[in-house]
């Protein structure tokens, strides 16, 4: 399948080739031609004895082959580095494809690790330093997309044009194909511009759609490049220079003493009479002007200014016209410090801030509030909220409106600007523009206008930005893709967030709300939870439920809240399990600990509903940011639960208590996470010592790995005439899956625990504070995604997370030992109560009746997701005490605890792509969390074998088992360490 799917994409990518690369293509083609042929050849010969090698030499000839295949595949997006360093794009880098190596190779890294492959981990490990490699140089060169002016800006790379001898230049006609054209001699106060970066605006295809413009027409008017060639009277530039063209290519200067020109003599020479356009407009002499697509142009030197050193030629091509465009009005009405300038879209925001105005964001949608903070915007006002336009009515001094679609309601617009304010016009609507005058004569407002900036204007622009770091964000396409460019503009399919990174991230969510599966399977199977601890699942229920929330406010319905709604489900799943396989002695901590979750979830969900009402008076977002907070404390917990069995961990040697399954892919996850940045830093500290711990003391390693013996004691009675004998094993280990392969197993690692707990009908030693602390955190980060309007990836993977959850924690408690039942019902009871109260509060907060905006709701349910997280990537630590004392590690989750490490991984990652280090730093917790359960459940890894023998000492009885025919015959694998169910025994 996945050489076909190779096939596929390489046909599809020879399609679309230019001609004058097919020749290196054929070569590359050619060589894995006669590589394939040579494998094959080879593979033939081996196996028909020809070679006079066994098939097993054959087998290990094509594996050390293939080994340097791997190294070759894992490095192959390496082989445009030279060119991301020189362009400063990683636009060629196949970021997905790096992405999946890297989760990939650090999954097959763990499993050779866990199972003493050399040959596995040693491959993996160099494919996963290479992918790392390719990730960092990708973001710190990323290709991104920036709104300005109510449009996206496309920055065409002109990298990949052909630079053509003959003065003819490439250009598109009307007709959209590639055509020459002659250009107007060089004069004298021109210069020559090789064009390397020109920004698509919304003018240019309205420039191709006039039926009164010149044919051929060449547009494109945002334009960096190096001078070539300059006139004999240019004096302030020179061959080599790096300088940008805006919207105007020439204008008069008032140079001509019979044609004065009052607007250039004023400074204004943008509204110069006699002024050229870079495109579709006509010199004086009768030639005509030709845009930036193409390979060169031509100017006046006056219009191509020099571009400072601290500003890259991408980020460059955008300020020429929509820096300057929006900069000139702010700079014409003496913007100031103190000033409230408000701006109708995304355009300005970076400017406003620049000059140290207050920001203020006014949009008919709620999902631009999170844009519009990003930006710099220190107030967002909801316009299709009768009660945000009442709040904000005479708000600012000025207002820029950069949209320009049809039927605006200007009559609002006039209401925001305080009286003898200023509105600026910046978009041009399709339509004729109607308000009510007593807007304008009764508050003294001024209505102006703006086009573009003047000569000084583009100077001043290019000054701030680069002292003040203003910085658009833009999306790349080569030249030859111009049209598709233009068209995604008009169409408004044009993006500046990065997408395919939130699905992986919400892959690696899902992965994490299903690492406590595999152990949840073993309890089951088991009958018994062992020394698994009930702190992991608690908490990821609880942590879940936040964050959901938090997605939900936030309008980050995906990945944030569809994966935690899904983990809140697979958390309560597992909690169930967890709880009904406990022990009736330990059933009673397990229900306080159920009973904190369930006040703890109970209060986001009333803030959640508090805010979502608007009774809590804030906006979605700024509730969205007290989750988050509340959010960070749970996932601080969470991703140190697993260090719960710390002590047990170091006192038996065995880290068995160490779900190493959650550490891992807490570990993992919070990389790729950011509220999601910060907060999951805490997530890859925590998670890489439960990993390191896990390692350590890795069961099998411990003094119940001696002997192949199990040592139980058991109390006698007098009351009884025999002893029930109930064997918690503290050398659980996890089973991988048996059937579909380990990297299946790793994807959906809590999957293979919940199988063993069900076929075993025993928890072992599984914890089920992991389980419920999925439950909640992926029912908190539902929550968060509905809120904040985030329903894909987040609402939808916790939406998958939660109902995970819920089966994990069913599968628990059914067959957990009746002694653990009453702690497992108080830790579902907490986090029951946590889950009412994040739904609760959600609700009276969307209703308004918390008197807070669906944000602030957002933004509260933000942190409570941060501390629900962290609670549920420590979870597995939770057993910790356990595992250093009987040095084993059967009762950490391995599955969850790599799960979640492969998970807030990515999370930190993606968090730290969208710089949103809420998720990023969570994850980052996460992530060391998760490092530190592996480590310790490495350290202490429970023993590899079941024999069991009975002797008798003093008040005690120690029991082993010795292994017969039936036991056997039952397939189990050596390195799972098995919990008996309880099973009587005679006494004297």
């Amino acid at each position: 399948m996945f050489q076909m799917a190779a096939l596929t994409y390489n046909i599809v990518f020879f399609r679309w080739t230019v001609p004058e690369k097919r020749k290196e293509l054929y070569k590359l083609y050619s060589r894995a031609f006669a590589v394939h042929c040579m494998f094959s050849i080879y593979t033939i010969l081996g196996v028909a004895g020809v070679t006079n090698q066994t098939k097993g030499e054959v087998g290990d000839w094509v594996g050390y082959a293939a080994i340097v295949i791997n190294i070759w595949m894992y490095a192959s997006p390496l082989g445009t580095l030279k060119h991301v360093i020189a362009t400063k794009n990683s636009a060629s880098i196949p970021i997905n494809l790096s992405a999946m190596i890297f989760v990939s190779a650090s999954l097959w890294l763990a499993s050779g690790i866990v199972d003493d492959d050399f040959f596995v981990w040693g491959i993996n490990a160099i494919g996963t330093i290479l992918s790392f490699i390719q990730i960092v140089v990708y973001y710190i060169y990323r290709p991104t997309v920036q709104e300005e002016n109510g449009d996206l800006t496309i920055v065409i790379d002109n990298d990949t044009t052909e630079v053509m001898e003959s003065p003819a230049y490439k250009m598109r006609t009307m007709s959209t194909t590639f055509a020459p054209y002659q250009s107007r001699p060089l004069g004298d106060d021109d210069v020559e511009i090789k064009i390397s970066h020109c920004g698509i605006c919304g003018g240019d295809f309205h420039a191709l759609q006039n039926p009164s413009a010149p044919c051929p027409c060449v547009v494109g008017h945002e334009i960096v490049g190096e001078i070539t060639n300059a006139g004999a009277a240019v004096m302030n530039l020179t061959r080599g220079d790096r300088v940008g063209v805006g919207f105007n290519a020439w204008s008069c200067l008032n140079k001509d003493p019979a044609l004065p020109c009052r607007e250039c003599a004023s400074g204004n020479d943008a509204y110069c009479s006699r002024a050229v356009f870079t495109n579709n407009s006509t010199y004086e002499d009768g030639h005509q002007s030709y845009g930036g697509f193409a390979d060169y142009i031509r100017v006046s030197s006056h219009y191509a200014f020099p571009i400072p050193e601290s500003i890259p030629s991408d980020e460059a091509a955008p300020l020429m016209c929509a820096g300057a465009a929006v900069y000139s009005p702010l700079k014409r009405e003496g913007v100031k410090a103190g000033d409230r300038v408000g701006v109708v879209g995304i355009g300005a925001l970076q400017f406003i801030r620049a000059l140290d105005a207050t920001p203020v964001a006014f949009s008919s949608s709620l999902k631009k509030e999170q844009e519009a903070r990003t930006f710099g915007a220190v107030e967002f006002y909801n316009l299709s909220d009768p009660e945000d336009v009442k709040k904000a009515a005479g708000s600012v001094d000025v207002l820029l409106v950069t949209v320009a679609a049809p039927e605006l309601p200007y009559n609002t617009y006039l209401r925001l600007v305080r009286k003898l304010g200023t509105l600026v016009m910046l978009g041009v609507p399709p339509d004729d523009v109607r308000f009510k005058l007593m807007f304008v004569v009764g508050n003294g407002v001024k209505i102006v206008g703006n086009l573009v900036g003047s000569i000084q204007d583009v100077a001043d622009t290019l000054e701030l930005a680069a002292e003040k770091n203003v910085r658009p964000v833009v999306e790349y396409l080569p030249m030859d893709r111009v049209n598709e460019g233009i068209s995604r503009m008009k169409e408004g399919k044009a993006h500046y967030r990065i997408t395919v990174l939130d699905v992986v991230t919400a892959l690696g969510q899902v992965m994490l709300n299903l690492s406590l599966g595999p152990d949840m399977y073993t309890i089951y199977r088991r009958k018994s939870i062992g020394e698994m601890p009930a702190l992991p699942q608690t908490s990821m229920l609880v942590n879940c439920h936040d964050w959901m929330c938090y997605g939900i406010l936030r309008d980050s319905i995906f990945p944030v809240a569809v994966s935690q709604g899904f983990g809140q489900l697979a958390a309560v799943v597992f909690n169930l399990i967890y709880f009904h396989w406990s022990p009736p002695q330990k059933r009673k901590e397990t229900f306080k600990l159920y009973v904190v979750a369930l006040v703890l979830h109970c209060f986001v969900t009333i803030f959640f509903v508090l805010s979502l009402a608007g009774v809590t008076g804030v906006s979605n977002y700024d509730s969205s940011s007290l989750l988050g907070y509340f959010g960070v404390f749970i996932n601080v917990c969470m991703f140190a639960s697993p260090f719960s069995t710390l002590e047990h961990v170091v006192k038996t040697k065995s880290a068995a208590s160490i779900p190493i399954n959650l550490s891992l892919m807490i570990f993992v996850s919070s990389v790729l996470d950011y509220f999601i940045t910060g907060l999951n830093l805490a997530g890859v500290v925590l998670g890489a010592i439960q990993m390191v711990m896990y390692y350590i003391y890795r069961p099998g390693r411990g003094e119940e790995a001696m002997n192949g013996e199990l040592q139980v004691p058991v109390s006698p009675t007098s009351k009884s005439t025999g002893i029930m004998i109930s064997i918690e094993s503290p050398a659980y280990k996890p089973l991988a899956s048996p059937t579909i392969g380990k990297a299946v197993v790793l994807n959906l690692s809590p999957i293979p625990d919940m199988i063993q707990v069900h076929r075993r009908q025993n928890i072992g030693e599984l914890a089920a504070l992991p389980l419920v602390a999925m439950v909640v955190n992926c029912h908190f980060w539902l929550v968060y995604a509905y809120v904040t309007d985030s329903m894909f990836p987040l609402f939808a993977t916790q939406v998958f997370g939660q109902l995970a959850a819920i089966v994990y924690n069913i599968i628990y408690y059914r067959w957990s030992v009746r002694e653990k039942r009453k702690e497992l019902r108080k830790l579902y009871a907490w986090a029951f109560a946590a889950h009412c109260g994040l739904t609760l509060y959600t609700v009276l907060g969307l209703l308004g009746a918390t008197y807070q905006s669906n944000s602030d709701v957002g933004t509260y349910l933000g942190y409570v997701g941060i501390i629900i997280d962290v609670w549920m990537f420590a979870s597995p630590l939770g057993t910790l005490k356990h595992v250093l004392e009987t040095k084993s590690a059967a009762s950490i989750p391995i599955n969850l605890s790599l799960m979640l490490f492969v998970s807030t991984t990515l999370w930190v990652v993606s968090g730290t792509v969208d710089s949103d280090y809420f998720v990023a730093g969570l994850n980052a917790i996460g992530s060391m969390l998760s490092i530190v359960q592996v480590a310790f459940y490495m350290i202490y890894k429970p023993a590899r074998d079941d024999h069991f023998v009975l002797n008798e000492c003093n008040d005690m009885s120690v029991v082993v088992v010795t292994p017969n025919v039936k036991t056997e015959a039952e397939g189990i694998p050596n390195f799972y360490k098995m919990i008996m169910s309880p099973t009587p025994q005679r006494t004297e």
